[in-house]
């Protein structure tokens, strides 16, 4: 990948980690929902931030 590629794809992650954070702030108190609802976004923001340090270590490493 090319650094802008990699800008890129973090700056979209960034705009799905905003959304799940969103989302789960919205699901407050938890209790009040189905906890595989929660579950769902807690592994989208999980899995996302994954990705999202894959590509920053890439930046940082000159992977490209």
């Amino acid at each position: 990948m090319i650094i802008d590629e990699i800008i890129i794809a973090i700056k979209k992650r960034d705009q799905i980690i905003q959304q799940c954070e969103r989302k789960l702030n919205q699901m407050q108190p938890a209790f009040l929902y189905d906890y595989k609802e929660l579950d769902k976004w807690n592994d989208l923001l999980e899995k996302v931030s994954a990705q999202k340090e894959m590509l920053m270590d890439m930046l940082r490493g000159g992977d490209t």
